[in-house]
Order: C-alpha cells, then structure tokens, then sequence
C-alpha cells in the first residue's frame, strides 16, 4: 500500500490498496523504473483528491515497453481511507519518441523491421533482423546501416540512402542486386523496402528486410531447367540439320580431296610448276575455312549450359543461320530473302539461344508451306522499332494461323502439325521472356503467317 502521509511505497502489503483489483505492488511492478517515482506522486494526489491521472511506460510480458495513458477514481471507506482504485489505461498516441512507439511493434511483428535515423544510424531492430543478418540485437542497434552492406556496396549504399532521404515510400535498389553481410562474413540477397516516419523527435525511415536466396535459388533452377529444355530442342534442331550439314561439310571436303590430289598429279609430272601449287594450296585454306565455320555453326548450336548475355548485331547473326540453313532450304525447295535494315545497334542477347529461336520459327515457316507449288517464299526482316526495340519477322506463303490458335501456339504441347509435339514455340517464348522481349504471331495481309519477337535495348523506351 501507499504511506498518504509520506509518500513511500509499501509494496506487497496483504489487504492494501488495488487497482482494478490488483493489489497496488503488483501495479507499480509493470511501471518502468524511471517512471515508478512518478506514478508514486500521481497516485498520493489521488489519494488526496480521489482522482488518478498519469501517462508512463508499462513494462510487457516479452521485456519491452510501451507507452500508457492511465485514469481513474479512488474509492474510499467508511473513516475515509483509500480502499480501491479503478484505472482504465489506454495506448498513448502523443509525444512519444520512435522507441517508445515502436518497440512493442517490433517484438511481435512477423516482418524483419529496423528503424533508422537520419544518420544511418540503427536505433530498432527486431529478432527477425538480427536472424538474417546472423547478429545480436544489441550489436545491431546503434550501429550505422553500412555495416550490414558489403565492403564493395558501401559507397553506393550511402548514397542511394542519401537518395531516397526525400521520399516516403520506395524499394530500395530497384533494378539492382542487394547483398546484407552476416555475422560470420558471408552474404545473403535481400530485398528492402524503405518507408518514412514521422516520431516528436524526429523523422525516421522504416526499413523492412526480406530474405530472398529462397527466390533466388528458385530462379536459378528454373533458368537451369530452361537451359536444358532449350539444349534439347537444340539436339533435336540438329538432326532435323543433318541433311543440310552433311552437304555443307561435303562440298569443302570433296574440294579439299580433288585439290590434293590435283597437287599430287604435279608434284608427279612437274615439280617446278609452284605457281599452280599455290593457287590449289590457297583452295585448299578456303575450303577448309569453309568445313570449319560449318563445324563450328553447328558446334555453337549444340552447346549446353547458360551462356552470359554478350553484344549482339542481329543482322550478323541472322546472316549466320542463313548460311547454316542454306542446304536445307534448297532441298525443300524454299525461297529464303532477307531484308535487313542497315545501321542496327547491338543488342545484349545470348547468341545461341536467339540463333535457336531463328532456326525454329523458319523451319516452322517451310512447315506450313509443305505439299504446296512452288514458289515457296520464306521472308526476314530485321528493324529498329521507333520505341528502340529491335524486332525480327519470320513471312511465309502458307496458309495461316486459324485465328483461335493465334495465342495457343505459344503454349506447350500446342501445335498445328500433324507431327508437331508443340514444344518449339513454346521454347522460343521462354527464351524471350528470359530476355525482357516478346514474341507473336499474326496472319499477313494477302495470305500467310508472320511471327515476330522484340527485344529492347538498353535504354529504350519499350
């Protein structure tokens, strides 16, 4: 009980004064230490006049503290002695700072949450933080924001916080790679999300951190099983090639066998006759070039494995498939033009997968020409969109899509040949998503089918 008289807590006193009926110990227990002297006062001055009012910091069952607002009346007995007060605490809204606000927020928040200074300085974090970052609490709060960023992103990190001082909600990096640096020295990739607050002292930024390796690693696999798709229909391409590649390799060969033997035949007869030598040793270098792009186009084709994105010129690369396809085209009895717009700036591609994609749909062109008269006409074009994006067209002299499969021929397992497994588009699709590009088709005025895919380049307002 409470000494009116003195003012000097009796705590733990049987029969003494309750709040709310709680003995009267047991209330000053939950008030934080540094304000426990104050709650004391409050409480001789409504033993005085019968009415308790005091704002201070209630101690929670997890160890925080939270700011509370709390009121009530004494009642007394017979000799007019206080006997019972009834107190209703309320949250308090006003005047309290950051830490005071938050921290019960904090311990029960299924969110990795820090709060952060305009200095950088960490003053909340949350046990979810100290999990990803593999820290304690203790060492993270009051620490600056830069030590949890790897050496090599400190500098950048500053100033994208500088950056974003001004705004009240933004995801941090957008567009680029976060790293938090653990503990123990490793890194882990996170996202986070910034959103500004506004405390009596003072405006802080509220930091959400996500762990994504899950993400990440759930990426990794899927681009994994994308290269292995892809390198599939890629051997598969090649036997559909073999014809083309076996003529296209046995015309330099043959060359380089009757030049040999031609230089045979004058070592022989003539050995002196070197001028003749060296132009059928010269056809004999050419031809030989010859087989080995032919080697190596096919080569390119067959290789497994994710491939970094390099600087393509798609006209080059268009010439490239012509040139490999060209025996083929020929023996299906297909005309092949290509229409290139000169002067096409680079893109950042991977060269295989998108010389995979230009096989794919002009095989799928001659496809649907195939049982009719020649002419036969396959068309490409290359060009700059006005938006920046480079876009290839594959026309043929087919019959069409049927407008219900315009979609649909995207989707695996969707195909309009009899044969068809519907796996080629569906791959070509996913090799244009993997790229930020897109890919349609669409029926040609006058007859036919077109597909096309875009692929913007950096920088461009596609």
């Amino acid at each position: 009980m409470l000494d009116v008289a003195t003012g000097a807590a009796v705590p733990g006193a049987k029969g003494g004064v309750a709040v709310g009926g709680l003995p009267l110990a047991t209330l000053l227990e939950r008030v934080h230490e540094d304000d426990r002297a104050a709650v004391e006062q409050a409480l001789s001055r409504a033993f005085a006049d019968g009415q308790f009012e005091a704002e201070f910091r209630e101690i929670t069952p997890a160890g925080g503290a939270r700011r509370v607002s709390a009121s009530g009346e004494v009642e007394f007995d017979g000799q007019n002695r206080p006997r019972r007060i009834r107190v209703i605490a309320r949250k308090a809204n006003e005047g309290h700072t950051a830490a005071e606000g938050f921290r019960s927020l904090f311990e029960s928040a299924p969110l990795a949450i820090m709060l952060v200074n305009r200095e950088g300085r960490i003053t909340l974090a949350n046990d979810l933080v100290a999990a990803i970052f593999n820290r304690s609490r203790a060492s993270l709060e009051g620490s600056l924001l830069e030590t949890l960023v790897p050496e090599r992103h400190r500098h950048d990190h500053a100033a994208l916080r500088s950056a974003f001082a001004s705004r009240t909600t933004t995801l941090m990096g957008s567009g680029r790679e976060l790293f938090g640096l653990r503990g123990d020295g490793s890194e882990v990739p996170i996202e986070v999300g910034l959103k500004q607050v506004e405390f009596a002292d003072g405006v802080y930024t509220l930091a959400t951190v996500t762990d994504i390796s899950a993400r990440k690693k759930a990426e990794a696999e899927a681009t994994q099983q994308l290269d292995e798709l892809a390198h599939l229909s890629r051997v598969t391409m090649i036997g559909e090639l073999s014809g083309s590649l076996a003529h296209e390799l046995n015309q330099p060969l043959a060359a380089i066998l009757s030049n040999a033997q031609a230089a045979q035949r004058i070592l022989t007869n003539d050995p002196t006759d070197t001028k003749d030598l060296q132009d059928i040793l010269a056809d004999i270098v050419d031809d030989d070039r010859r087989a080995g792009e032919v080697i190596r186009r096919m080569r390119t084709l067959l290789k497994k494995g994710h491939i970094d994105h390099t600087p393509v010129e798609i006209n080059t690369l268009v010439t490239d498939v012509l040139r490999l396809i060209r025996s083929d085209m020929i023996h299906r009895g297909v005309e092949i033009g290509a229409e290139l717009m000169p002067d096409i700036p680079s893109i950042s591609a991977d060269p295989i997968q998108l010389q995979q994609v230009m096989v794919n749909l002009i095989f799928n062109a001659c496809d649907a020409m195939e049982g009719r008269d020649p002419p036969r006409d396959v068309r490409v074009r290359t060009l700059e969109t006005p938006e920046g994006a480079i876009r290839v067209s594959v026309e043929d002299d087919g019959p069409g899509i049927p407008p219900h499969m315009l979609q649909r021929i995207f989707e695996p397992f969707e195909t309009t040949k009899p044969q068809g497994m519907g796996l080629g588009l569906a791959v070509c699709r996913s090799i244009l998503d993997a790229h930020g590009g897109r890919i349609w088709a669409e029926n040609a005025v006058g007859g036919g089918a077109r597909v096309s895919f875009e692929i913007s380049r950096p920088g461009s307002r596609t």
